[in-house]
């Protein structure tokens, strides 16, 4: 295509040859907010999860934006000196990458972009993660000093092994004396069996979301209750460096450990794949040596 774009001197006309895509971001280019809320509904259609995903991705891009400029005029050398700075943990350096991936691969797609500038850029490599549960003995305590709805985060995280996000989403009519309805990752529903200290917490409450802004009302988000319930134990019961993530990892090594049974547990933390739930079931450092006490050959 030729369009013909007028000079500053002598009213010069010169002729210029561009692509149609190129056409298109030269006629209706969006502002930064606009680009990054088109991204987010597209991903939002596609079936990201709405409350977290969404959330954290568009986040993620506006903080880009920020500090590096407009996100369709960034260069892989930015995008890469943004990912390496120092402090970030191999595991959130892979999550930023794995957000900017798919915005750039969108822009491609959606041809605001010929080439993603970070299609070069390896992601970085997660080393394995251990697990990390919550100490039995800080878990008394919490269970027997927490009160009210950080209690409750508690036990839903503790006995039912429920992430933030699905805490987030659960209603009293999810939860019946035998199972748990969770809405999990992306949408995908699941049972979980209700134990019954759960149920002695819920029974009485009535219809409609557990958790709400106590000030503002509505929806509590993931990123609400994680922080919150942390907050909660450090200032009002003195537990520094527990979160509830923490708790959800006491649920898995707990099961594993009564079960010896991985698929069972796989199947209660509600994991796609059994090599994820190694990652949260930790072995009593007495095990391996109760093993070869018992060992028979």
């Amino acid at each position: 295509m030729t369009i013909l774009v007028t000079g500053p001197v002598r009213d010069a006309a010169v002729q210029l040859s561009i692509s149609p895509a190129a056409v298109r971001r030269l006629c209706a280019r969006p502002t930064e907010p606009e680009l990054i809320e088109l991204h987010t509904a597209w991903c939002v259609a596609g079936g990201f999860a709405s409350d977290t995903t969404v959330v954290d991705r568009a986040e993620v891009l506006g903080r880009v934006s920020m500090a590096l400029g407009p996100l369709l005029d960034l260069t892989g050398e930015q995008l890469a000196g943004w990912l390496s700075r120092d402090g970030w943990s191999a595991q959130t350096k892979a999550t930023y990458h794995g957000h900017l991936s798919g915005f750039y691969r969108w822009c491609v797609d959606t041809g605001r972009l010929d080439v993603s500038p970070i299609a070069r850029l390896r992601k970085p490599r997660v080393p394995k993660r251990l697990p990390r549960p919550v100490a039995r003995d800080v878990f008394r305590r919490i269970e027997a000093e927490a009160t009210g709805r950080w209690l409750l985060v508690a036990l839903l995280a503790a006995y039912a092994g429920l992430r933030c996000c699905e805490i987030a989403r659960l209603h009293r009519e999810d939860i019946t004396d035998e199972v748990i309805t969770v809405v999990g990752k992306g949408g995908k529903m699941a049972t979980v069996p209700t134990h019954v200290k759960i149920w002695e917490a819920v029974w009485d409450l009535p219809p409609g979301l557990l958790m709400t802004r106590p000030r503002a009302g509505g929806q509590c988000t993931p990123e609400d209750i994680s922080r919150g319930f942390a907050k909660y134990l450090r200032r009002e019961l003195g537990i520094e460096g527990v979160t509830a993530h923490m708790l959800r990892h006491r649920f898995g090594t707990s099961v594993y450990q009564q079960t010896r049974d991985l698929l069972v547990a796989s199947r209660l933390l509600r994991h796609a794949s059994v090599a994820t739930t190694q990652g949260y079931a930790e072995v009593e450092d007495d095990a391996p040596r109760a093993a070869i006490g018992r060992l028979a050959i």
